[in-house]
């Protein structure tokens, strides 16, 4: 998910030119697990950790839509291929030295698992699916999946109700904190446990900027993604640390051009539009940064190869494990910073976290 606040300073140069190189397979044998992987941000995360020698689980709550026939040309319906399907074809197979070395026979390189990360009885059932498919634990975890609301909080309601199939009260509110709050905690809950038994493991949420701007008109959004850093905090106290050998990151990708994040139906509370000015204005204003920057495509090329190389640096990156990371934010120096440690100007000034400034 997009950071979409809306206040956002000059684009800063791209990524790719702020980060090194990855090396060639710098994950190889891994097995990775994407949640919203279907398009998007989520699809790009899944082809940079495939490149980077990963098995990829591409986690979706649907299979994509079919194309019209019409437009496919055919005579018969065309299935939108998945990103699973997308990247066993890219790949080829080609598997690097490491990743036959560690004896594993699976054949494809990604595979699609549909289920919905608002319905946790249904993890354990999950990971018995990639254990059986890859047979060994997943040891990176990214929770990409999430939706969005705008509305204003003076017009919303305590007690449900239905209006032309639209939801009105705190149903909406809970399906956002759901999709983005409990959904990845209940899947760090669900895949924590392997990764502490290998010695090896990384947790990472992409975030948003909203998590630290109190944005008007997007309450439940912003709670979500305050919550849920303050959620990766509080796992680095409990078990951060070299001898855990678990590392966990809020990544914030910044503004992505196109990334539809209104397009979902009952995105804006209609009531709030209808009634209020200023929440107009922020929809547009949310419309209009989607639209601005780079080709969207590159843009979340380049925030999934950030991710790859936090997932990659292993102890390096150890300061900056339970901390904010903003892709769009001089990253090289950044990183470079986290492996002085201690040492380090985001370990003795305390950057990078929740706070509050006292007199």
């Amino acid at each position: 998910m997009p950071g979409i606040c809306p206040h956002q300073p000059p684009s800063s140069p791209t990524a790719s030119a702020r980060t090194s190189s990855l090396p060639s397979f710098p994950l190889s044998g891994k097995t990775a697990l994407i949640t919203g992987a279907s398009h998007g941000i989520g699809r790009s995360l899944a082809f940079a950790f495939a490149r980077a020698g990963c098995f990829v689980a591409c986690v979706s709550h649907s299979l994509p839509l079919p194309l019209d026939s019409v437009c496919s040309g055919s005579s018969s319906s065309n299935p939108n291929p998945t990103t699973a399907t997308l990247i066993n074809a890219s790949m080829s197979l080609s598997f690097s030295p490491d990743m036959h070395a560690t004896g594993n026979m699976c054949k494809d390189r990604a595979r699609d698992f549909i289920y919905d990360v608002t319905a946790p009885s249904s993890f354990p059932q999950l990971e018995r699916d990639i254990q059986k498919w890859v047979n060994q634990p997943v040891t990176i975890l990214v929770n990409n999946a999430g939706i969005a609301r705008v509305e204003a909080v003076e017009y919303q309601t305590a007690a449900a109700e239905h209006k032309g199939g639209i939801h009105i009260g705190m149903e909406t509110w809970n399906k956002v904190i759901a999709t983005n709050l409990t959904g990845p905690v209940a899947l760090t809950y669900q895949f924590l446990p392997g990764m502490l038994a290998a010695g090896d493991g990384c947790i990472m949420s992409v975030g948003s900027r909203n998590a630290v701007v109190p944005v008007p008109f997007m309450a439940a959004y912003n709670v979500s993604k305050t919550g849920l850093l303050k959620f990766h905090e509080t796992l680095e106290r409990e078990v951060g640390g070299t001898h855990r050998g678990v590392r966990n990151f809020f990544v914030v990708p910044g503004n992505i051009p196109e990334t539809g994040i209104l397009k979902r139906e009952d995105s804006v509370d209609e009531r709030s539009y209808r009634e209020s000015e200023r929440v107009r204005n922020m929809v547009e204003r949310i419309e209009d940064a989607g639209k601005k920057g780079d080709n969207a495509a590159t843009r979340a090329q380049e925030f999934a190869e950030v991710c790859v190389r936090l997932a990659a640096m292993g102890k390096d990156a150890e300061i900056l494990s339970g901390r904010y990371v903003d892709a769009e934010r001089d990253v090289e120096a950044l990183l470079e910073d986290a492996k002085k440690g201690k040492e380090s100007k985001i370990c003795k000034m305390g950057l990078y976290q929740l706070k509050v400034d006292r007199l």
